[in-house]
């Protein structure tokens, strides 16, 4: 199996997840904070969109979300505390669903010596490595989803 392979079942898995964990959540649900300090699962999400864009644009791909859509979302950014400095958490959605679509055929198409040119010169960091981090990075916040729907009321277990 090679990278390519390799990542498009693993984003293929975290899109099965996130599909799972987002089901049945409305937007006010989407906003329930944790009583310490952490963020809510459209925070969460839209986090995890941000950092699919810059996937997509490691593989000479557009972003799905603005600049302006992003800020609220980057590493760093204040909590969202109510729906007016939100996305809706189904535009958050359908963003994913859009940067699944290209990032897997961009991956399904993409020839395994691609991945191994240098994205970044100064650390001398492949594309391939920089995807590899940026789908570890996903799945870490994946993980938070779980919590944050249970949060939200959502007394089920999706992956048992």
């Amino acid at each position: 199996m090679n990278y390519s392979e390799l990542l498009l079942e693993q984003y293929q898995k975290d899109a099965w997840v996130i599909e799972q964990q987002a089901k049945d959540l409305t937007n006010q649900e989407s906003l329930i904070q944790l009583p310490f300090r952490s963020n809510c699962f459209n925070w969460v999400m839209g986090h995890i969109v941000v950092h699919r864009d810059k996937a997509l644009e490691a593989l000479g791909e557009n972003p799905t979300l603005s600049p302006d859509e992003s800020d609220v979302y980057r590493r760093g950014s204040d909590p969202i505390l109510d729906e007016e400095s939100a996305i809706p958490l189904s535009r958050l959605i359908e963003a994913f669903n859009k940067s699944q679509e290209i990032l897997l055929g961009r991956l399904a198409n993409t020839p395994e010596e691609n991945l191994g040119k240098i994205w970044d010169q100064e650390n001398e960091i492949s594309i391939g490595g920089r995807l590899i981090f940026l789908q570890w990075h996903e799945a870490y916040h994946i993980g938070q989803l779980e919590i944050l729907r249970q949060l939200a009321g959502k007394d089920d277990a999706i992956i048992s």
